[in-house]
């Protein structure tokens, strides 16, 4: 089970990574060639659907016992996290009812958001892996350095 801490790494890696996508796909619409323009819904559904994503990665890689030095494992965690994160969105766009509205039930809808987030890293992968592995390498340096709080 974690404690106290490790939760609230876990909560501030997924809002570092939420923050990050949103950032990115924020940078995306405003770029020249995209003549898409991002609703600050689209962009909270982004944030709230790469920071869950990133928050289980940083909580599955980080927060346990490992071999490797945090900074290390906060880097994995972002790399995952950049891999998974579009898939993330697309799963959180379509629990709200704004994409993937063909499908069914929720299991065609996982199932749809995976491969719909994987196929989106084609578009957005090249940039979304290395500044998600920057951020949790960066997350992972400052969780070793952090002094830990003791309760009295």
């Amino acid at each position: 089970m974690a404690d106290g801490s490790s939760l609230r790494w876990t909560a501030l890696a997924g809002l570092s990574f939420g923050a990050v996508g949103a950032g990115l796909v924020a940078a995306f619409s405003v770029a020249p060639w995209s003549g898409a323009a991002w609703e600050s819904r689209a962009l909270a559904l982004v944030a709230l659907g790469v920071g869950a994503v990133g928050a289980c990665c940083w909580l599955a890689v980080v927060e346990r016992v490992g071999r490797w030095r945090l900074r290390r494992r906060g880097a994995l965690a972002g790399a995952l996290a950049g891999v998974f994160g579009p898939a993330g969105f697309v799963l959180a766009a379509s629990l709200f009812g704004e994409a993937l509205g063909g499908t069914a039930g929720p299991v065609e809808r996982v199932g749809a958001a995976l491969f719909v987030g994987l196929v989106n890293l084609l578009y957005v992968g090249w940039l979304a892996l290395p500044l998600g592995t920057a951020t949790g390498y960066l997350l992972g340096r400052r969780r070793e350095t952090a002094p830990e709080r003791r309760p009295l």
